[in-house]
């Protein structure tokens, strides 16, 4: 997937293209940045499938640097996860389907890998806590777009608060589709610990 990908672009002005290709270019490409501003980050849900590794060289290459590295981990309910990422994919494909059609991938997809790989947020959760420490914390999805989140992660990262009125939603999803309760409970059912664990967590 990522050579088909970069056999459109122009390699050379491409950012993520030289992270690949050398990945002293991923550091030094924040490392640039924090030359002129005092926080940078970077944002995807990649990083939770990288080998514990892999972590441990990011944030000891970034500590050479004298870069200290934070993490906000956000978790969302996994059966909403699961639902919207549903929707994703049958909205990207253009598909019109019918409620009955609709609930049956719904089900399948726990037998599709990005499915299997996400289910394992708590895994992930305490690989990154065993590397990052008291530089991590959790937010839900959920509580994001509120101003007491939105504090939170500023005092976390060292940055001044400013109130942001999250009352405007743009881009809001619609769920076209109706899902069946017998959906919501095979899906309560399989993602129970998960379930258990997002609850529990303030």
């Amino acid at each position: 997937n990522f050579a088909k990908h970069y056999e459109k672009i122009n390699k050379k002005h491409d950012v993520f293209y030289k992270f690949y290709e050398n990945e002293n270019n991923y550091y030094q490409y924040f490392y640039g940045i924090l030359n002129k501003y005092n926080t940078t980050g970077d944002f995807s849900p990649g990083y939770s499938a990288l080998d514990k590794n892999i972590l441990v060289d990011i944030k000891n290459n970034f500590d050479k640097l004298g870069v200290c590295t934070k993490i906000i981990f956000l978790i969302r309910n996994p059966v909403n996860r699961h639902i919207s990422a549903t929707n994703m994919r049958v909205n990207r494909d253009h598909l019109s389907l019918s409620d009955d059609e609709y609930n049956k991938i719904l089900i399948e997809n726990i037998n599709d890998e990005t499915f299997i790989i996400n289910k394992n947020f708590i895994d992930d959760i305490k690989k990154f806590k065993n590397i990052f420490n008291d530089d991590m914390i959790i937010i839900k999805y959920e509580n994001l777009f509120t101003n007491k989140s939105a504090l939170k992660i500023c005092k976390f990262i060292g940055i001044d608060y400013v109130s942001v009125d999250f009352d405007q939603k743009i881009n809001d999803s619609i769920q076209k589709n109706i899902i069946y309760s017998k959906s919501f409970n095979f899906l309560n059912n399989y993602y129970k610990n998960e379930l258990e664990f997002y609850n529990n967590h303030s």
